[in-house]
């Protein structure tokens, strides 16, 4: 994974300290992990909290992957954590 890997999300990659979170895919199957994996490295009370979330909307983020119409909210979330959304993140996201 290179470094222009990150380039569309350059905001994220000027906090210093940054944990990365999940490997970059392409497969839907391959990015629900990362998910997972970014919450828990955010926190699962921080996520619930924030977003108002219920345990099983929390479960289903989780399970079945951050919707689209969160995702900006949730890396600034993540980047105020010190920590880096997958390269993945943010493909299938209209521009």
């Amino acid at each position: 994974m290179g470094v222009n890997t990150f380039l569309h999300i350059p905001i994220i990659l000027a906090f210093s300290g940054l944990r990365f979170v999940g490997a970059a895919s392409t497969s839907r199957d391959m990015e629900t992990p990362s998910h997972r994996e970014l919450i828990d490295a955010i926190g699962r009370d921080t996520v619930k909290t924030r977003y108002d979330l219920s345990r099983q909307r929390l479960h289903n983020w989780r399970k079945r992957g951050i919707p689209h119409s969160h995702r900006v909210a949730v890396a600034k979330l993540a980047a105020e954590h010190g920590v880096v959304v997958p390269a993945n993140f943010f493909e299938g996201m209209a521009s």
